[in-house]
């Protein structure tokens, strides 16, 4: 089976792709606050809390989006992304 997403892809590639979101999203929120002692350490215990919460559900969205929309991938996949801690913002 092919996937229209940026031209035609199979639907393997089309899971590699939500599969690399996911990463960008880990590196870009999560590990830049765990990445950084200083910063991390300045986080209230709720705000870390949130954050392990955060790249758990980002570490699960494969599998998570996978269970919401079956074997057929919607372009519009990003929607099911999980909620970003608002103090990220």
């Amino acid at each position: 089976m092919t996937y229209k997403y940026f031209g035609t892809i199979t639907m393997d590639e089309a899971w590699q792709k939500v599969r690399a979101g996911r990463d960008y999203w880990l590196e870009k929120r999560v590990d830049f606050y765990q990445s950084k002692p200083l910063l991390y350490n300045s986080l209230t215990d709720e705000q870390k809390t949130e954050l392990a919460t955060y790249r758990q559900a980002l570490l699960d969205f494969p599998a998570t989006l996978a269970t919401i929309v079956g074997d057929e991938l919607p372009l519009g996949f990003g929607q099911y992304y999980p909620d970003v801690p608002t103090w990220m913002d």
